[in-house]
């Protein structure tokens, strides 16, 4: 499985990196991403009735600190299916299912291939905030939002690989998960509270959105608050969930898979 790992970050290191100008660009970029939150939030004051008096949180690192928890979960809603829609595209798929591996695994582990290569984008994001922009945390509670982070990460790699098999099957739904993807993340709170909404969406985003449970959790975390709920029962339910949603994914991409061969056609995406 490592040597699978390391073939296929080599092959996405070739597919991203075509020159040696692109990872300076992508840096810039996230420097650049940087500093409009701070410029951003620097220009506007926080409306009192949704960013209490006391908070301890200014908007520059509220919204930096939602971006950094909730970068990887994000990122795998829509990674295995880019890479789906690159295998089909490639014409490559007929000759991955005839390898040793199976296809949902060879998948997967792309997925894992992609982390490292954002992972330069996370570390070089929280070296510059931790560096010149003071975001100091305890090292504890770090871990806890790393173990956090992993504990849902099953989720949404489940989600993402249901959403790759119905790419197969029905060779369309980018632009769907796309637009799930963006309303989850505007309703996870990362970039204002969510009580900003009306008070029954509010409600309801509280217990249905994920993002907002994993981000909401970890600022408790962050700044020593009392959780709503104990770091291990989270962690347990996350994981429990993200399981069934891989088995449920496993067998969805099967059928797709079966679907493919019965048909004997060329894949042919939509939008």
């Amino acid at each position: 499985m490592l040597k699978a790992i390391i073939f296929f970050f080599l092959r996405e290191k070739r597919n991203i990196f075509i020159n040696k100008f692109v990872l300076p660009s992508r840096l810039f970029s996230s420097l650049l991403n940087i500093l409009f939150y701070y410029y951003a939030a620097n220009a506007f004051l926080p409306n009192e009735m949704i960013f209490e008096k006391d908070s301890t949180w200014s908007l520059f690192e509220f919204v930096m600190v939602g971006e950094l928890v909730l970068f990887f979960v994000t990122d795998s809603l829509v990674i295995y299916t880019q890479q789906t829609r690159t295998i089909i595209q490639q014409n490559i798929l007929d000759p991955l299912l005839n390898t040793r591996t199976p296809l949902y695994q060879s998948i997967i582990l792309m997925g894992f291939s992609s982390y490292l290569l954002s992972s330069l984008t996370i570390i070089f994001d929280i070296g510059i905030l931790y560096f010149f922009f003071d975001f100091h945390y305890p090292i504890f509670a770090v871990s806890k939002i790393i173990f956090l982070n992993l504990s849902f990460l099953f989720i949404f790699i489940g989600i993402g690989m249901l959403a790759s098999a119905f790419l197969i099957l029905f060779k369309r739904g980018g632009t769907f998960l796309g637009s799930v993807v963006g309303t989850l993340s505007i309703a996870s709170g990362a970039y204002f509270p969510i009580e900003a909404f009306p008070l029954w969406l509010k409600i309801i985003l509280s217990y249905s959105n994920p993002l907002f449970i994993l981000l909401s959790e970890s600022r408790k975390i962050l700044k020593g608050q009392t959780t709503e709920y104990t770091l291990l029962l989270i962690c347990f339910v996350a994981i429990i969930t993200g399981l069934i949603l891989l088995l449920a994914s496993f067998y969805a991409f099967n059928y797709s898979i079966n679907r493919y061969k019965e048909k004997g056609q060329q894949i042919i995406l939509g939008t």
